[in-house]
């Protein structure tokens, strides 16, 4: 096997131990659930999905910390029209899924999210770390050119 790929392979496998140990349970809503909370802190990160931003937020009644991943369209383009501060008060809503407008036979999950404070220079410094981490583990010429985002691909 490659020497570069058993290597990032290994590095992917800890980040994936890190990254379950390291954050608070996932929110699973069902249809019509709202968390309404604090934001702990919010992240950038390569998932098994692909890249999701991520917010932990502490529920505000029961004071339980979840993680909450913004890989659906909805959240995701939440969390870059809005920018939840850290400490800021946050609501997200899941509706449940809805039938695509323009293509009937999909269907989508439903989100809504409100955040009394926005803070994009701290979405701006998350996502300057992944770039970092990004191009640390694909540097250019070792194995390809460094990973290349976009302006439509940007958190913020």
């Amino acid at each position: 096997m490659n020497d570069w790929l058993e290597t990032a392979k290994k590095e992917s496998e800890a980040e994936s131990e890190v990254t379950e140990k390291e954050y608070a349970p996932t929110w699973k809503p069902d249809e019509g659930d709202m968390l309404a909370g604090t934001v702990i802190k919010g992240d950038y990160l390569m998932t098994s999905n692909g890249e999701a931003h991520m917010l932990v937020v502490q529920d505000e009644e029961t004071k339980q910390e979840y993680t909450v991943w913004c890989s659906s369209y909805m959240l995701k383009q939440a969390v870059i029209d809005l920018a939840p501060a850290e400490g800021s008060l946050i609501v997200i809503q899941f509706h449940g899924k809805k039938q695509s407008k323009k293509d009937t036979s999909r269907s989508y999950n439903h989100y809504t999210m409100q955040v009394e404070r926005s803070d994009f220079t701290y979405w701006d410094e998350i996502f300057k770390r992944f770039r970092a981490r990004a191009e640390q583990m694909n540097p250019a010429g070792n194995g390809g050119p460094a990973p290349s985002f976009g302006p439509d691909e940007a958190p913020f």
